[in-house]
């Protein structure tokens, strides 16, 4: 084909700046080739001069190419680089998401699968609002199913290539199981409405290939060459697509690393990148080890974090750079002094480098509040990436709603935000009504309310007087408890976490983590200022909020989740909260492999870093208002003593086989702001106890046991022993999860 792999004249300077290993995977075109592409490694680079390899060196027509690739960002980065290699000839390219390729699938084969190719795309909210028409067609109650989780269900279907009829075999579902009639209502009114979401542009691509040889014959013979960036990150539906259309002679090229394979809970499966030499016999493999981003020190931390992984691929990083500073590992008192050192270090480090070069990491976007606490009082300008800042997110301010219509009753705003949150029935008619009879009574949005909960129809009442009842019940309250018993009756007589946990999904156990975090922002301001009353909080949230919309400007600290940072780079970075429990959070004991994807995570979040990285834990973690003991993460094992500095403060913790932790453990404490009060049941979320191990309580089949997010439940089976125990626990409601012991305690 054209001149092969000539590397004389027009190609010198497609080559021009490459590595050995990053030469040998532009030339290698012949079969299947897998480019282990470690952080920082030019992966990018790498694919782009491929395709003007392919396209100026080896006579591919750049409509022969398939480049796909992850997100829009990645790919227009992907377009441009490529124009400039090849000019007008990239706009030929079939560059793009996996997304957009399926919708160019479907706009010309969409009818051979019923679908419409004039379909229009529905987002996750108009996803969401048409779930709930048919859970209300079909005469089902919110609370056995609701559109969120179903959402959910469908979304997992779908990554598998499931419809309803398939998912009810596979999962050997009923057929009165009433999420499949509602996944067979929405994907009929789907059609009626000539309308597709997300899922269908991958799995509706795949069941054309399929099912059609001519279709795919047809792919096959139009796609000669198929390139894949961030291959870790495919799902099964993606990678089944993929091979369905790739030609006889194999030539496909996966790049990705399998160490930053973190989205499992989006259906990304690390078994691909895995597998891909076992599934294409013959595959090359070339690895780019050299890291063009971090210092030594960096990648020698990093590098043994993952190395403790076992389903992984070898590689090893190595850069030319030098050394650079150690990497600071520093044990905090408390979650807020773990804050205050971030940000003094940060007052240190501005000097050298601007704020909009320094990241914040975290697990769980619930840490972010201490970390926007802290950063408010040091006016140090901050902006929060991927997702609002704590006081915006929609979970938080549903209950501060709750809390400003229990002091003030005239406060329209915040009874209309949760008069139907959680569902309760009263729809926008009914709301409507009440304003209408404020306004011709004129009277207060509340007394509207009070008075049609007895004046108004006969099933306008019958949905009010409960919703009335219950805002007397905490206006009554308020006048006379504290804050953090206030919050807690909201959360009780609502059950609004309960009804987060039905979801099912990892952003509802986050919104979930937003609301235990926001009773720790009412405690910590209990205690700070000895004003328990709830009309001081709500003062200070409504302060803390005009802040927080001031125009901070450009140059502000950068904060975001380990998951949103994939893919960016600082010169700073703090990796923030590494306890057991937290990261790796809690939730991967119970899933196969599920420690080491938190691993990965945390691989991901160092080797961001250019020159300076600080790993952060806390001692003692406020929970539920209560401070309680945390262990250290198991990722801060067997650090390189070389590439790192323990910056205790003056605690007392010492470094010995398996890691980091305190000489003694701590005892939980409880500081109350003022008088000693009865708190609310779901602040028992974990009671006062000694640090204990299995040696000293025995918990077996039979034992009552509690957990901070699933409650008190009954111990069904014990595996292991010691810190590894697991224990099959039975909570209410039918729930049943597999648990590291660790994170239970006695009922």
């Amino acid at each position: 084909m054209g001149k092969g792999t000539d590397e004389r004249g027009l190609g010198d300077d497609i080559l021009a700046g490459l590595n050995t290993p990053q030469r040998e995977a532009v030339l290698a075109n012949d079969g299947p080739l897998l480019v282990l592409a470690g952080a920082g490694s030019g992966k990018t680079r790498v694919i782009t001069r491929k395709v003007a390899w392919l396209v100026r060196q080896e006579g591919y027509r750049p409509w022969e190419i398939l480049a796909v690739t992850f997100t829009n960002k990645a790919a227009a980065e992907m377009r441009e680089r490529c124009r400039q290699l090849l000019g007008d000839a990239a706009e030929d390219l079939w560059l793009g998401t996996f997304h957009r390729i399926g919708v160019r699938v479907l706009r010309q084969h969409g009818p051979l699968v019923g679908v419409d190719p004039h379909f229009g795309i529905y987002d996750q909210a108009d996803q969401r609002a048409m779930l709930g028409r048919c859970i209300e067609e079909l005469g089902l109650s919110t609370s056995a199913v609701d559109a969120k989780t179903m959402q959910g269900f469908i979304d997992r279907a779908k990554q598998r290539g499931f419809g309803p009829d398939e998912l009810g075999r596979h999962e050997r579902l009923g057929a009165s199981d009433p999420r499949l009639a509602v996944f067979r209502r929405y994907e009929m009114r789907m059609r009626e409405a000539k309308a597709l979401d997300f899922g269908d542009l991958l799995s509706l691509p795949l069941r054309i290939v399929r099912e059609h040889a001519l279709v795919a014959s047809e792919y096959k013979q139009r796609w000669r060459y198929i390139l894949v960036d961030e291959f870790q990150d495919t799902n099964h539906v993606q990678y089944e697509f993929l091979k369905a259309v790739l030609g006889d002679e194999r030539r496909i090229c996966v790049v990705g690393d399998d160490d930053q394979s973190i989205y499992r809970w989006r259906g990304a499966e690390v078994a691909n990148i895995l597998g891909f030499a076992e599934d294409f016999e013959g595959a090359r493999v070339v690895r780019l080890e050299q890291n063009y981003r971090s210092s030594a020190n960096i990648l020698s931390v990093a590098g043994s974090l993952i190395a403790r992984n076992t389903g992984r691929h070898d590689k090893t990083l190595w850069t030319e750079r030098d050394g650079g500073p150690p990497v600071r590992v520093h044990a905090a008192a408390t979650d807020q002094a773990e804050a205050d050192y971030v940000v003094r270090r940060i007052h240190d480090l501005r000097v050298e480098h601007p704020l909009r070069e320094i990241a914040i990491f975290y697990r769980t976007h619930a840490q972010s509040r201490v970390f926007e606490d802290a950063l408010r009082r040091a006016r140090v300008p901050y902006v929060v990436v991927g997702g609002l800042r704590f006081y915006e997110r929609a979970e938080v301010k549903d209950v501060l709603a709750y809390l400003r219509a229990a002091v003030n009753p005239a406060d329209a705003i915040a009874l209309e935000r949760i008069i139907n949150t959680p569902t309760r029935g009263i729809g926008a008619k009914t709301v409507e009504a009440i304003r209408h009879d404020a306004l011709d009574r004129q009277t207060s949005f509340w007394e509207a309310c009070r008075h049609m909960s007895t004046a108004g129809t006969n099933a306008q009442q019958k949905k009010l007087r409960p919703f009335v009842a219950l805002m007397e019940r905490l206006m009554a309250l308020a006048a006379e408890a504290s804050a953090l018993q206030v919050v807690g009756a909201v959360l009780d007589e609502t059950r609004m976490v309960a009804h987060l946990k039905a979801d099912g999904s990892p952003e509802a156990e986050a919104r979930v983590e937003n609301i235990k975090e926001l009773a720790n922002a009412i405690s910590e301001h209990a205690q700070s200022t000895g004003d328990a009353r709830l009309e001081g909080f709500l003062e200070q949230v409504a302060l803390v909020a005009a802040v927080d919309n001031a125009e901070l400007g450009s140059d502000a600290v950068v904060m975001m989740s380990a998951h949103n940072a994939k893919g960016l780079e600082y010169d700073v970075v703090f990796v923030t909260g590494l306890e057991d429990g937290l990261f790796p959070h809690f939730n991967s004991a119970e899933e196969e492999g599920g420690t080491e994807e938190e691993r990965r995570l945390a691989y991901v979040a160092c080797t961001r870093a250019r020159h300076v990285l600080h790993l952060t834990y806390a001692e003692l973690r406020r929970r539920f208002g209560t401070t309680l003991p945390t262990m250290v993460s198991p990722f801060l094992r067997d650090l390189p003593a070389g590439a790192i500095r323990e910056d205790d403060a003056g605690r007392h913790v010492t470094r010995f086989h398996d890691g980091f932790a305190p000489r003694v453990a701590p005892r939980p404490v409880r500081r109350p702001a003022a008088a000693p009060q009865p708190e609310p049941s779901f602040t028992h979320a974990m009671p006062d106890y000694e640090s204990f191990s299995q040696d000293e309580v025995r918990l077996g089949p039979g034992s009552r046991v509690f957990h901070p997010s699933f409650g008190e439940g009954t111990v069904a089976e014990l595996s292991g022993a010691g810190s590894e125990a697991i224990l099959r626990v039975r909570f209410a409601a039918g729930l049943e999860k597999r648990i590291l012991a660790r994170y239970l305690t006695p009922a």
